[in-house]
Order: C-alpha cells, then structure tokens, then sequence
C-alpha cells in the first residue's frame, strides 16, 4: 500500500475520525468472534460447516426448528437433507413436496420439478445416491450410507 503524504496539522484529525470509526466496528467484530466461538461446537454437532466463502455470502440459513436447512445447497445436498430426515426412500416428486411443505414454501414447484429429477439422475449415475424403482415403477431415491 502507498504510503500517505498528510500534512501534520492534519493528521490528529484524521487519527481521531478514524480510530472513531473503526473503534464500534472492532467492538461488533470482536463479539461477533465470541459468539462464534460460542456456537460453532453446535454447528458441528449438527453437521452445519461454512467455508470462508459461505461464511462471507451468508444469506438464509434456516432456523434449528429447520433442523439447519440452508435453501442456498445445491439440490443434491437438499434431496439428502430430506431423505435422511424422512428416513425412507422418496421420489423426487415426494422429495419437492417435502422441501415445499417444511422449508422453502416459496419455492417454485415447476423450477424444481425441472432440476431435481435430472439432478438425482446423474448423481445416481455418478454413485452419489442411490436409485431404485418402486412397486409403481417410479424412481426413488436413498442416501448411501
């Protein structure tokens, strides 16, 4: 970084603006690094991690009520939310149902009739998740395990 050329009559002006301004941001950092360290232990337990650029970029992670759901995953991720919480297997049909109904009741039901299913088709295919067909002939899907 350049170095500044400030006149010294001006400079403890500057010094006092400055230290003003960053002393409440330094106060709501340093406590923002408390309460981080207060519950990051939980998220763990939870399973709930956020790389720097997550963590940077948060916008909407949802309540404990949720059970730490985040609508910003990827598709794959929230198909294996649900179908670990549901605890069977689950079409992706009945999978859209269930992120509607618990999670994301904004969510566009045909955008994600559009995504899901091709989604859980190449991760299948990649050995991601697993894919079997129902008595009626329909694809379902499991988490490996």
């Amino acid at each position: 970084m350049k170095k500044l050329d400030i006149p010294e009559n001006q400079l403890a002006v500057l010094r006092d603006f400055y230290e003003g301004k960053a002393k409440p941001i330094w106060e709501r950092l340093t406590a923002s690094q408390k309460q981080w360290e207060e519950i990051e232990p939980m998220l763990k337990q939870l399973g709930i991690s956020f790389s720097e650029k997550e963590a940077a970029n948060v916008t909407a992670i949802a309540p404990m009520g949720n059970g730490g759901y985040d609508k910003n995953w990827s598709w794959l991720r929230k198909a294996e939310f649900v179908l670990n919480g549901q605890g069977k297997n689950l079409s992706s049909l009945e999978i859209i149902d269930v992120l509607i109904e618990n999670f994301e009741p904004t969510l566009e039901k045909q955008k994600a009739i559009n995504s899901l299913p091709a989604t859980l088709s190449v991760a299948a295919k990649h050995n991601k998740i697993l894919r079997h067909k129902n008595e009626n002939g329909e694809y379902v899907y499991e988490v490996k395990k």
